[in-house]
């Protein structure tokens, strides 16, 4: 079995970048890196379920956080999950200020451009952490 990342997105959602963020997981898990990834239900995980449980224990973890609350991130700091990078979108749209989201229920053009960013910046990381194991 190839070597995967997990990929863990916040659900907050009543925000727009949380929206964006779950944009960018489901872009990089079935787009950019579908063989590498697998993308963890967080409210399974929130709600103890086994698999995704076993799921942040077997693979290596991306957390895709859409705000400074970082839910994901206390969460499973919590799973002692080996947790290898820490998107924080808000940062990233600091980077892309032309491309903020429109709304939380549609993110726009600009959003879903936001969120292809961030997913290049995970497979940047996947793709590093991957490398040698193949």
């Amino acid at each position: 079995m190839t070597d995967k990342v997990a990929i863990v997105a916040c659900t907050g959602m009543g925000k727009a970048l949380a929206s964006v963020g779950r944009h960018a997981a489901i872009y990089l898990t079935t787009e950019l890196r579908p063989v590498d990834t697998i993308n963890v239900c967080f409210p399974c995980t929130v709600a103890e379920d086994d698999e995704s449980f076993n799921l942040l224990k077997k693979y290596p973890v991306i957390i895709i956080d859409g705000c400074s609350e970082t839910c994901g991130n206390k969460i499973l700091s919590k799973l002692n999950s080996n947790v290898i990078a820490h998107l924080k979108v808000w940062q990233i749209l600091g980077k892309y200020r032309d491309l903020k989201p429109d709304n939380r229920v549609r993110i726009g053009e600009k959003g879903i451009e936001l969120a292809k960013k961030i997913a290049e910046e995970a497979a940047k990381i996947i793709d590093e952490r991957l490398k040698n194991r193949r």
